[in-house]
Protein backbone atom coordinates (compact mmCIF):
# COMPACT_ATOMS: atom_id res chain seq x y z
CA UNK A 1 0.00 0.00 0.00
CA UNK A 2 1.32 3.20 -1.18
CA UNK A 3 1.47 6.41 1.50
CA UNK A 4 -1.25 7.85 -0.59
CA UNK A 5 -3.83 4.77 -0.16
CA UNK A 6 -6.32 5.24 2.71
CA UNK A 7 -8.30 2.18 3.90
CA UNK A 8 -12.18 4.50 4.40
CA UNK A 9 -14.41 2.51 6.02
CA UNK A 10 -18.04 3.43 5.14
CA UNK A 11 -21.20 3.73 7.25
CA UNK A 12 -24.14 2.58 6.06
CA UNK A 13 -26.93 5.80 5.43
CA UNK A 14 -29.72 5.41 7.88
CA UNK A 15 -32.97 3.60 6.58
CA UNK A 16 -35.70 6.54 6.75
CA UNK A 17 -39.02 3.45 7.59
CA UNK A 18 -36.62 2.07 10.74
CA UNK A 19 -36.46 4.08 13.33
CA UNK A 20 -34.38 3.94 16.25
CA UNK A 21 -35.02 3.84 19.58
CA UNK A 22 -38.02 2.35 21.77
CA UNK A 23 -40.67 1.64 18.69
CA UNK A 24 -37.50 0.32 16.34
CA UNK A 25 -39.19 -1.52 13.73
CA UNK A 26 -42.41 -0.02 13.82
CA UNK A 27 -44.31 0.79 10.36
CA UNK A 28 -43.38 4.38 8.59
CA UNK A 29 -45.63 4.73 5.87
CA UNK A 30 -44.28 5.53 2.35
CA UNK A 31 -46.26 8.39 0.07
CA UNK A 32 -48.01 5.81 -2.03
CA UNK A 33 -47.86 6.00 -5.82
CA UNK A 34 -51.31 5.07 -7.05
CA UNK A 35 -51.10 4.32 -10.73
CA UNK A 36 -53.53 5.08 -13.20
CA UNK A 37 -56.23 3.37 -15.01
CA UNK A 38 -55.09 2.41 -18.25
CA UNK A 39 -51.70 1.15 -16.04
CA UNK A 40 -53.70 -1.27 -13.83
CA UNK A 41 -55.57 -2.40 -17.22
CA UNK A 42 -52.20 -2.67 -18.82
CA UNK A 43 -51.53 -5.11 -15.76
CA UNK A 44 -54.64 -7.05 -15.89
CA UNK A 45 -54.86 -7.77 -19.56
CA UNK A 46 -50.70 -8.53 -18.84
CA UNK A 47 -51.34 -10.79 -15.90
CA UNK A 48 -54.60 -12.54 -17.23
CA UNK A 49 -52.71 -13.60 -20.45
CA UNK A 50 -50.09 -15.03 -18.33
CA UNK A 51 -52.12 -17.05 -15.91
CA UNK A 52 -54.17 -18.53 -18.72
CA UNK A 53 -51.36 -19.73 -20.29
CA UNK A 54 -50.31 -21.15 -17.20
CA UNK A 55 -53.87 -23.01 -17.57
CA UNK A 56 -53.32 -23.67 -20.97
CA UNK A 57 -49.46 -26.00 -19.95
CA UNK A 58 -50.92 -27.09 -17.09
CA UNK A 59 -54.21 -27.96 -19.00
CA UNK A 60 -56.27 -27.48 -16.43
CA UNK A 61 -59.85 -25.96 -16.47
CA UNK A 62 -60.61 -22.50 -15.33
CA UNK A 63 -62.05 -19.12 -16.46
CA UNK A 64 -60.15 -15.46 -16.16
CA UNK A 65 -61.62 -12.91 -14.44
CA UNK A 66 -60.06 -9.76 -13.76
CA UNK A 67 -61.11 -6.94 -11.08
CA UNK A 68 -59.42 -3.44 -10.09
CA UNK A 69 -60.40 -2.59 -6.69
CA UNK A 70 -58.87 -0.70 -4.33
CA UNK A 71 -55.90 0.23 -7.32
CA UNK A 72 -55.12 -3.10 -7.33
CA UNK A 73 -55.48 -6.08 -10.02
CA UNK A 74 -57.08 -9.08 -9.15
CA UNK A 75 -57.00 -12.24 -11.03
CA UNK A 76 -59.51 -14.48 -10.53
CA UNK A 77 -59.46 -17.92 -11.63
CA UNK A 78 -63.20 -19.01 -11.61
CA UNK A 79 -63.51 -23.21 -11.32
CA UNK A 80 -65.48 -25.94 -9.85
CA UNK A 81 -62.46 -28.24 -11.11
CA UNK A 82 -60.98 -29.82 -7.73
CA UNK A 83 -57.93 -30.59 -9.60
CA UNK A 84 -57.69 -26.85 -10.43
CA UNK A 85 -57.94 -25.76 -7.13
CA UNK A 86 -56.10 -28.22 -5.60
CA UNK A 87 -52.81 -27.74 -7.95
CA UNK A 88 -53.10 -24.50 -7.87
CA UNK A 89 -53.81 -23.13 -4.01
CA UNK A 90 -51.40 -26.21 -3.08
CA UNK A 91 -50.75 -27.31 0.62
CA UNK A 92 -50.98 -24.46 2.85
CA UNK A 93 -51.80 -22.19 -0.20
CA UNK A 94 -47.79 -21.88 -1.29
CA UNK A 95 -48.06 -22.75 -4.60
CA UNK A 96 -51.06 -20.10 -5.28
CA UNK A 97 -48.31 -17.72 -3.12
CA UNK A 98 -45.66 -19.00 -6.30
CA UNK A 99 -48.15 -18.26 -8.90
CA UNK A 100 -49.21 -14.80 -7.67
CA UNK A 101 -45.14 -14.31 -7.35
CA UNK A 102 -44.97 -15.35 -11.03
CA UNK A 103 -47.66 -13.29 -12.58
CA UNK A 104 -46.27 -10.49 -10.61
CA UNK A 105 -43.03 -11.03 -12.22
CA UNK A 106 -44.35 -11.01 -16.19
CA UNK A 107 -46.06 -7.89 -15.22
CA UNK A 108 -43.15 -6.60 -13.85
CA UNK A 109 -41.30 -7.83 -17.06
CA UNK A 110 -43.40 -6.18 -19.39
CA UNK A 111 -44.48 -3.04 -17.35
CA UNK A 112 -40.66 -1.88 -15.63
CA UNK A 113 -42.96 -1.50 -12.36
CA UNK A 114 -43.76 -3.19 -9.21
CA UNK A 115 -47.18 -4.39 -9.34
CA UNK A 116 -49.54 -5.84 -6.29
CA UNK A 117 -51.58 -7.45 -8.01
CA UNK A 118 -53.54 -10.43 -6.36
CA UNK A 119 -53.80 -14.02 -7.51
CA UNK A 120 -57.17 -15.78 -6.58
CA UNK A 121 -58.18 -19.36 -7.22
CA UNK A 122 -61.98 -20.27 -6.40
CA UNK A 123 -62.38 -17.41 -3.66
CA UNK A 124 -59.74 -19.14 -1.62
CA UNK A 125 -57.86 -16.19 -0.82
CA UNK A 126 -60.94 -13.88 -0.52
CA UNK A 127 -61.99 -16.53 2.22
CA UNK A 128 -58.89 -16.12 3.70
CA UNK A 129 -58.87 -12.15 3.93
CA UNK A 130 -62.98 -12.21 5.41
CA UNK A 131 -60.86 -14.88 8.38
CA UNK A 132 -58.26 -11.85 8.55
CA UNK A 133 -60.68 -9.07 8.75
CA UNK A 134 -63.14 -10.52 11.11
CA UNK A 135 -59.87 -11.30 13.64
CA UNK A 136 -58.93 -7.32 13.29
CA UNK A 137 -62.68 -6.90 14.07
CA UNK A 138 -62.10 -8.97 17.40
CA UNK A 139 -58.51 -6.95 17.82
CA UNK A 140 -59.91 -3.44 17.39
CA UNK A 141 -62.80 -4.05 19.65
CA UNK A 142 -60.71 -5.46 22.12
CA UNK A 143 -58.53 -2.41 22.18
CA UNK A 144 -61.58 -0.20 22.33
CA UNK A 145 -62.66 -2.08 25.43
CA UNK A 146 -60.14 -2.26 27.22
CA UNK A 147 -58.01 1.22 26.22
CA UNK A 148 -54.39 -0.87 25.41
CA UNK A 149 -52.95 -1.31 22.50
CA UNK A 150 -53.55 -4.86 21.15
CA UNK A 151 -50.75 -6.97 19.06
CA UNK A 152 -52.25 -9.64 16.36
CA UNK A 153 -50.32 -12.66 15.50
CA UNK A 154 -47.84 -12.16 12.66
CA UNK A 155 -48.55 -12.19 9.21
CA UNK A 156 -47.75 -11.57 6.06
CA UNK A 157 -47.23 -8.28 4.30
CA UNK A 158 -50.63 -8.64 2.20
CA UNK A 159 -52.36 -9.37 5.31
CA UNK A 160 -50.91 -6.49 7.45
CA UNK A 161 -51.43 -4.21 4.74
CA UNK A 162 -55.37 -5.70 4.58
CA UNK A 163 -55.60 -4.89 8.23
CA UNK A 164 -54.20 -1.57 8.26
CA UNK A 165 -56.52 -0.24 5.43
CA UNK A 166 -59.27 -1.62 7.21
CA UNK A 167 -58.27 0.01 10.96
CA UNK A 168 -57.48 3.49 8.98
CA UNK A 169 -61.01 3.58 7.20
CA UNK A 170 -62.57 2.97 10.72
CA UNK A 171 -60.10 6.18 11.95
CA UNK A 172 -57.94 4.45 14.11
CA UNK A 173 -54.21 3.92 14.50
CA UNK A 174 -52.38 0.60 13.14
CA UNK A 175 -48.38 0.00 13.05
CA UNK A 176 -46.03 -3.23 12.15
CA UNK A 177 -43.77 -4.45 14.37
CA UNK A 178 -40.98 -6.65 14.25
CA UNK A 179 -39.38 -8.11 11.12
CA UNK A 180 -40.07 -10.60 9.13
CA UNK A 181 -41.47 -13.42 8.86
CA UNK A 182 -42.44 -12.31 12.44
CA UNK A 183 -43.70 -9.18 11.82
CA UNK A 184 -46.78 -8.20 13.95
CA UNK A 185 -49.59 -5.36 13.64
CA UNK A 186 -50.45 -3.47 16.49
CA UNK A 187 -54.14 -1.54 17.01
CA UNK A 188 -54.15 1.30 19.12
CA UNK A 189 -57.48 1.86 20.75
CA UNK A 190 -56.29 6.04 19.77
CA UNK A 191 -58.34 8.14 16.88
CA UNK A 192 -56.20 9.26 13.89
CA UNK A 193 -55.19 12.54 14.49
CA UNK A 194 -56.13 14.33 11.20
Amino acid sequence: MTDDAKIVKKNKPNKPNKPSGENKGDFIAKKEIIPTTEELNREADIAADFVEGILDSLNLDGDIEMVIRNNRVAIEIVTDSKETINRLAGQDYKALVALQTLTRAAVRKHTQKITKLIVDVAGIRRKHDETTLDQAKIALQNALDNGQEVQMKPMNSYKRKLVHDYIKEQGYVTRSRGAEPYRKLVIFPEKISK
